[in-house]
């Protein structure tokens, strides 16, 4: 596959042949490909990830849209994120229809929030450390503890008292 920029229509078969691929290999390349073009790749991202493609194909797409450390979070990526974040996941075992729209799974929702963090503020962290996923609670716990006049106290005698926490969250 041809990194960098392409001809008008070129992301777009590469994004059918990511979401449409059975062989693994195939689309881990054409995810590839759309990550290494700035001009089309992140819009063909950005369809995969709010596609009805499996988790196994979006994940690794969510994954090519966060930002490098030091990068700034862009106001689009970021409404995405917070979309995803916000979300419902699917029930273990429970078979996705048509009609449910767009779903995010547990392991998106743990990357966009990975990416948000830094941008959030202290009372929505401090919610976050009360969220249903473990790793959700973990990067939350962890953003409160790097900022200056952080409520950590308080949070983490919550979280200690919750027997539901995993034992590393709550030592």
């Amino acid at each position: 596959l041809v990194v960098g920029l392409f001809p008008h229509g070129h992301a777009e078969l590469l994004a059918q042949s990511a979401v449409q691929s059975d062989a693994p290999d195939v689309a881990e390349a054409a995810l590839d490909s759309l990550a290494a073009c700035p001009v089309d790749g992140p819009e063909a991202l950005t369809g995969i990830v709010n596609s009805g493609a499996p988790f196994g194909v979006r994940e690794p797409a969510l994954r090519f849209l966060v930002p490098a450390e030091g990068e700034e979070l862009e106001k689009d990526r970021k409404e995405l994120f917070l979309d995803i974040y916000r979300a419902t996941p699917p029930p273990p075992g429970v078979r996705l229809s048509k009609k449910q729209g767009i779903v995010y799974s547990h392991g998106m929702r743990e990357i966009a929030f990975s990416a948000l963090a830094p941008t959030l503020d202290q009372r929505t962290l401090t919610k976050a450390t009360k969220d249903d996923s473990g790793e959700i609670r973990l990067v939350a716990l962890v953003e409160l503890d790097s900022r200056p006049k952080s409520k950590m106290k308080s949070v983490a005698k919550d979280i200690y008292k919750r027997k539901d926490n995993p034992l590393k969250l709550r030592v």
